[in-house]
């Protein structure tokens, strides 16, 4: 088995972070605009939404300089498992010890790699491209498949 190794691109980080961010923001949202239906003044949520977009945006630009500096996300796949660092933390998991995946069905959707001894890798789907989402999955399916048959 060839060893596959891919590190997520530039853009997939911001925009992996990016969509992280915005669904922490949707928590503030959405109570804000709860909050405004039972008052009385629309001028009440107007000032009210601009001081959540304007601490949103001062939260991005503390994000965006913060991770410019984190370390990418990296995947390598062998014939012994998988390996993920993704900002220095390093999870692995063996292919003797796989039992399943999933991908989360709410946003932001999450990679869950599952072991026998109950641990489990995790990693943002979008953190990496379409194409290299494609050749990890079907490495993933293909050695699922592998266990399936043992």
């Amino acid at each position: 088995m060839d060893v596959i190794e891919f590190e997520q691109r530039r853009f997939q980080f911001f925009f992996v972070h990016a969509i992280e961010l915005l669904s922490q923001l949707i928590w503030i949202i959405i109570p804000a605009i709860l909050f405004n239906l039972g008052s009385d003044s629309n001028s009440d949520f107007g000032v009210g939404l601009i001081i959540i977009l304007t601490i949103a945006v001062f939260v991005i630009q503390v994000v965006y300089h913060h991770l410019s500096k984190t370390p990418m996300t990296r995947i390598k796949i062998d014939s012994v498992g998988l390996e993920i660092n993704a900002q220095d933390r390093i999870q692995k998991l063996e292919w003797e010890h796989f039992s399943h995946y999933k991908i989360g069905r709410f946003f932001p959707y999450n990679v869950v790699l599952s072991q026998l001894i109950g641990a489990k890798v995790r990693f943002n789907y979008f953190a990496f491209s379409a194409s290299q989402r494609r050749v990890i999955f079907e490495r993933i399916e293909e050695m699922f498949q592998r266990k399936l048959k043992q």
